[in-house]
């Protein structure tokens, strides 16, 4: 039987590609890349670790800072500048938080491996 979740993850669906041609044409790249790629330099030899070990500090902490300015961002957004308390779709946003957040660590590093490989792929190519 097939169910339907209803038109917001179909319009997600959609423009998740759009993200990554953006990634391409501004010539940028994603984390999953530096984890994927740099390990692979490491071993043939044109990368040492000291330098493995900054790039990756780099990334996390770049990724850091945007997930933080996102978080920021979108809670002024829900909460029309702190005046109200989100509404329905905080509620379910919390629900939804809630229910990834109750997984096992297996089941998250399950999860969570298809999508990242799935992107190395997408992007170096």
């Amino acid at each position: 039987m097939i169910y339907s979740q209803g038109l917001p993850p179909l319009v997600g669906a959609i423009l998740f590609p759009v993200g990554f041609v953006i990634l391409v044409l501004l010539g940028l790249e994603l984390a999953t890349g530096n984890f994927a790629l740099l390990p692979a330099g490491l071993m043939a030899g044109t990368l040492r670790f000291p330098q493995l070990l900054r790039n990756w500090a780099w990334v996390y902490l770049g990724n850091l800072i945007g997930s933080l300015l996102y978080v920021a961002l979108f809670y002024l957004a829900v909460t029309d500048w702190h005046t109200g308390n989100g509404g329905a779709m905080a509620d379910l946003l919390k629900q939804a938080a809630q229910k990834k957040t109750l997984r096992t660590w297996r089941w998250a590093q399950a999860a969570g491996l298809p999508p990242s490989l799935k992107a190395c792929y997408a992007i170096g190519w």
